[in-house]
């Protein structure tokens, strides 16, 4: 590695060549896994303790901030197997080499289970768990927010089973494990909540694993930054069997990535059967409609040429004892009967004898021919 420096008359101050050193080895920022070994003092902000190697006799010195190890529902305990990751530092009052912790990472199944135990218990106490908090879905949902590590097999899962209905899906990659998946997680959380406000619902999602893979989902500061969303969040960790604290304080908990984009299409798909359903049914209902007004329309017809066919017999009946009285009252059956018309010489028929004079002729219409007649009486 190339140091470089401002020479003071040729010569650094013992500051000077710390503060080099410092600057220099701060860029060494790795992962260092040990077990945690002698006192562990924990004095004001700061909890000091040390990790040896188990293969070796090597021992390094540590400090973590307090509010880190708080904010991650860690206590550190001596036996206790952890990855530590930060970089080295000189102090420079006392010339001591140690190493500045910023992410902890436990690594033994005995301490992860203990640890998940404690927060767990502590978290329920304050209500983190409790159903009142739940923030249910909306219905419908076409925005949603995805956090989870690009190209991995959960956003492939989720994405397979989600509706093809148009949904959009803003992904967040994160890491899911490993030293920086915690701070990741809880930043692209904040993030959605503080700049998308079209997001309907929040899916944290990875695949499965053991404790030690599962850490950043078991951590206080993604559980309170779960609590602390207004957007509802579905947490889809792991296989059916991996249960996280993400899972306690999450608004949903779905059992798989698959799982969860089954979820969010539960409406959609709902929707589309009842879609059928009412077609169905309005299909249904319009052929039943039809053959029911064909059906009255048969009887109205039925009822109309009953009513028309009793009215016409009724009128031809008439028409029948009409035409009777027509002709009985006929002239031509009186004439038949032996009886005559009687008209004068203009033609007009004589109904009285008050209208003729002696010698005035007479015209007789008999049933067979005409006769001419003079009056030679009145009577």
């Amino acid at each position: 590695m190339e140091f470089s420096y401002n020479k003071i008359n040729g010569e650094l101050t013992v500051s000077q060549f710390l503060g080099m050193v410092n600057e220099q080895i701060a860029q060494l920022r790795v992962t260092v896994a040990g077990e945690v070994t002698g006192r562990v003092n924990r004095r004001g902000s700061v909890t000091y303790f040390s990790l040896h190697d188990p293969e070796e006799e090597a021992v390094l010195s540590c400090m973590a901030f307090n509010s880190l190890l708080d904010k991650q529902g860690i206590e550190i305990t001596e036996g206790m197997a952890i990855k530590v990751h930060g970089y080295p530092e000189i102090w420079k009052r006392s010339g001591y080499f140690s190493f500045k912790v910023f992410q902890v990472l436990l690594t033994g199944e005995g301490d992860l289970k203990k640890q998940f135990e404690l927060l767990l218990k502590r978290l329920e106490h304050e209500g983190l768990f409790s159903p009142e908090y739940k923030k249910p879905l909306p219905r419908f949902i076409k925005h949603v927010g995805l956090i989870t590590a690009e190209g991995r097999e959960a956003q492939a899962d989720f994405l397979t089973h989600l509706a093809k209905r148009g949904i959009g899906v803003a992904l967040y990659d994160v890491r899911v494990e490993g030293a920086q998946a915690v701070e990741q997680i809880v930043e692209a959380i904040e993030f959605f909540n503080k700049n998308k406000p079209d997001i309907e619902v929040l899916v944290l999602t990875r695949g499965g694993g053991n404790l030690e893979a599962l850490q950043a989902f078991n951590s206080e500061a993604v559980a309170r930054a779960i609590f602390a969303s207004r957007i509802p969040i579905i947490s889809a960790i792991g296989h059916e069997k991996d249960v996280t604290i993400a899972d306690f304080v999450a608004d949903i908990r779905a059992s798989t990535p698959t799982h969860a984009g089954k979820i969010l299409s539960e409406d959609w798909t709902r929707a589309d059967a009842e879609l059928d359903a009412f077609k169905q049914k309005l299909n249904s209902d319009i052929n039943t409609i039809v053959a029911e007004s064909e059906n009255k329309l048969n009887r109205w017809q039925e009822n109309v040429k009953n009513t028309v066919s009793h009215k016409l017999a009724g009128i031809l009946e008439s028409l029948d004892q009409f035409e009777k009285k027509l002709a009985l009252a006929s002239p031509t059956l009186r004439l038949k009967q032996g009886y005559s018309i009687v008209r004068d010489r203009n033609q007009r028929i004589v109904k009285s004898t008050s209208s003729l004079n002696i010698n005035d002729m007479l015209e007789l219409q008999l049933h067979h021919g005409k006769a001419k007649t003079k009056i030679t009486q009145l009577a």
